[in-house]
């Protein structure tokens, strides 16, 4: 494999693939009905006491209350599985062609061809390789020079 480069993952780069899963993947169902929960007991002050300024500002503190106390669980449990997952932690080789990547790590190595991925998708901070519905390998941005990420969009457009 002609392009090899180093890197390590930092727990921004896991944060955005689990923004991006929740937002736009298979977490996007459990993101509705959460919302539709909030929603609906928010409203219960509405309904019992009637439309008021009262009730109206007691459903939006609610609303806000319930969905800050989602996004935190949320981010710190991201930042707990991060700080957990002891292959996420390793430095990692990581190189590609025209046939797949190979991802190599202390303690594990991966070779994908490009055929096994489902779908690549390009963020504004990375790309990530999903091999089901839920798993991906993740591939900043921040690590590829120019002339790399051009090599790369175009053997990742391969999918």
């Amino acid at each position: 494999m002609q392009n090899e480069i180093q890197f390590q993952y930092t727990e921004a780069d896991f944060r955005s693939f689990m923004t991006y899963h929740y937002r736009k993947g298979a977490g996007r169902k459990t993101i509705y009905v959460l919302v539709g929960f909030v929603l609906l007991i928010s409203l219960w002050p509405v309904w019992k006491a009637g439309f008021s300024l009262f009730s109206v500002a007691t459903t939006l503190f609610w609303m806000v209350f319930m969905l800050g106390i989602w996004y935190l669980t949320l981010r710190f449990t991201t930042s707990r599985v991060f700080k957990s997952n002891t292959q996420l932690l390793e430095p990692r080789r990581f190189s590609f062609d025209d046939n797949g990547i190979v991802m190599k790590g202390e303690t594990f190595s991966s070779d994908y061809k490009w055929e096994g991925f489902l779908r690549v998708v390009e963020t504004a901070t990375g790309f990530l390789l999903f091999t089901s519905n839920v798993s991906a390998v993740i591939l900043p941005k921040r690590i590829f020079n120019a002339t790399q990420m051009e090599a790369f969009r175009k053997a990742a457009a391969l999918v």
